[in-house]
């Protein structure tokens, strides 16, 4: 387990569990891919898309919670654009720290309808985060 600085809250975070980095690699994918799609004409809705990114990507990664535990209830996004690239270059330096090692290893470069979007976003890190742990389920299962 490693300890992580997140906009001065430290963190608990298992880099080389196998979920954790595959779950890494996705949700890096996920925020390049939705940041793409962001509206780039109306200045604010980008900024608080790329907020709300940013959050997602800390409550699925280290938990739900995190976000709000490390940046409170505003959104600051100088800080949480300069803590995310921290995070995902210190994340990406211990990963790449094992690499010849582990070669092959990829090392990224740098029911109901919810009523509110904070419901469904909730719902969607917790359906990512159970499907991971379902993979170390199978993958323990096929071990034995």
């Amino acid at each position: 387990m490693d300890t992580y600085n997140i906009n001065g809250v430290a963190v608990e975070y298992d880099t080389f569990d196998t979920v954790n980095m595959e779950l890494f690699i996705n949700e890096l994918e996920r925020v390049q891919k939705e940041t793409e799609a962001l509206p780039t004409k109306d200045v604010t809705a980008y900024m608080k898309g790329i907020c709300e990114l940013v959050r997602d990507f800390f409550d699925t990664i280290i938990g739900e919670g995190t976000s709000e535990k490390c940046f409170g209830t505003r959104s600051n996004l100088k800080a949480i654009v300069f803590a995310y690239g921290d995070f995902v270059r210190r994340v990406a330096e211990e990963m790449a720290s094992i690499k010849d090692i582990a070669n092959g290893l990829p090392v990224p470069g740098a029911a109901a309808t919810p009523t509110n979007r904070e419901q469904r976003r909730a719902e969607e890190r917790a359906r990512r985060r159970a499907e991971a742990a379902e993979r170390v389920k199978l993958r323990k299962s096929d071990a034995n």
